[in-house]
């Protein structure tokens, strides 16, 4: 069994994942919030009421994106971890590896900036209550702006958008992209010093998550928020090294860490601040991560189940990047023909969640997989 098969069920939490993060969008501004529910929950029905409590779980979007950017980092060192296995001085070919990474990222990234121009143009010529800030939500109203400016079009195209400008118009997900090339870009480094010695590379990320989580600052946000997350893409290295075999661990130590997922919901009356609650659920998820690779082990039919999944993951990121201008656009729709209001139903979350996966899996075919196949 080749290593893709093996390890397909990655695919299809990969794919699961997205579209958590698809759902609780989609809640967020298709539906009234918790607060809003509870203070009309006379006006709904008992499907409804049941919704409004089930649609509660998927409210941890920024978690998940720790978990994205755990398995980035498994799936880019992956390949090497194994050829380092077998040969310490194994090359590192940067154009090839830059390619494949340009190719895999822009497509679909180009693909979303202009969706996003045109769905928000939509929703300003219709100036809707999104537009104009005055939706029944103070969040919404708060966290959703339209920049188009060409300074913050360039700023996006090269990711620094959550830096230097913000994202590009309604599309806040794009916030994780900026992250994720800077910690591709960063990697031929890091791997330049892991072959030479293993441990000095850990040693490295680990004296800066200890800087930044006392209070260091470079004075250059960039900086301070990719190297301040290096350690969270850095497990997924340690992953793969601990997947192929380079550390011999018993699996089962790590497992107690699991339950560090469950301080997720009280984050806020720890009031610690976001890189502390997010190393707290990186090291959750790393442990997830480490009880699944138990089970491919021991040879659990989870993992089997998980892994006939696996197609989920061919139009994943495509709707990552594309689903949120199109909700904004839904929303202000729906505003509009229900007097500024939403209505007393949560069932707009699952239509334009089947929705968005149809029209993911359709426009993949073009934006992702296709340029996918021809990177070298």
């Amino acid at each position: 069994m080749t290593q893709s098969n093996k390890l397909a069920f990655l695919d299809s939490i990969r794919g699961f994942a997205a579209i958590y993060v698809l759902i609780g969008h989609a809640r967020w501004l298709l539906a009234d919030n918790w607060e809003m529910f509870q203070s009309n929950i006379a006006n709904y029905d008992l499907f409804n009421k049941f919704l409004a409590y089930f649609l509660l779980l998927f409210k941890y979007g920024h978690e998940m994106v720790i978990f994205f950017f755990i398995l980035s980092g498994f799936v880019i060192h992956l390949k090497y971890a194994l050829k380092v296995k077998d040969n310490a001085h194994v090359d590192f070919d940067f154009l090839t590896y830059f390619k494949r990474r340009f190719f895999r990222i822009y497509p679909p990234f180009i693909f979303a900036i202009v969706l996003t121009y045109l769905a928000d143009k939509v929703v300003e010529w219709n100036n809707f209550s999104i537009y104009t800030h005055s939706t029944p939500s103070a969040l919404i109203n708060k966290d959703i702006s339209f920049n188009h400016s060409f300074e913050t079009l360039f700023g996006n195209l090269f990711f620094f958008q959550g830096t230097f400008v913000s994202v590009y118009g309604s599309n806040g997900p794009l916030w994780s992209l900026m992250y994720e090339w800077w910690f591709y870009m960063l990697y031929p480094l890091l791997f330049y010093v892991y072959k030479k010695n293993i441990f000095a590379s850990y040693l490295m990320v680990l004296l800066l998550l200890t800087f930044f989580i006392l209070g260091g600052t470079t004075t250059i946000l960039l900086f301070d928020k990719v190297l301040g997350y290096l350690f969270i893409w850095w497990l997924g290295v340690v992953l793969a090294d601990i997947y192929v075999g380079r550390f011999k661990v018993n699996l089962k130590r790590f497992f107690p860490f699991i339950l560090l997922l469950v301080f997720i919901p009280f984050y806020k009356k720890l009031q610690l601040d976001l890189l502390k609650q997010d190393i707290i659920t990186s090291l959750g998820v790393f442990s997830f991560f480490i009880y699944l690779f138990y089970l491919l082990n021991v040879k659990s039919p989870i993992i089997s189940v998980l892994s006939k999944c696996n197609f989920l993951a061919d139009f994943s990121y495509t709707l990552y990047v594309i689903h949120f201008p199109i909700l904004v656009v839904y929303h202000g729709l729906l505003l509009r023909n229900n007097n500024n209001i939403f209505p007393s139903t949560y069932v707009h979350v699952l239509i334009s969640s089947v929705f968005l996966i149809f029209f993911s899996s359709v426009t993949s075919k073009i934006i992702e997989r296709n340029w996918f196949d021809k990177k070298v």
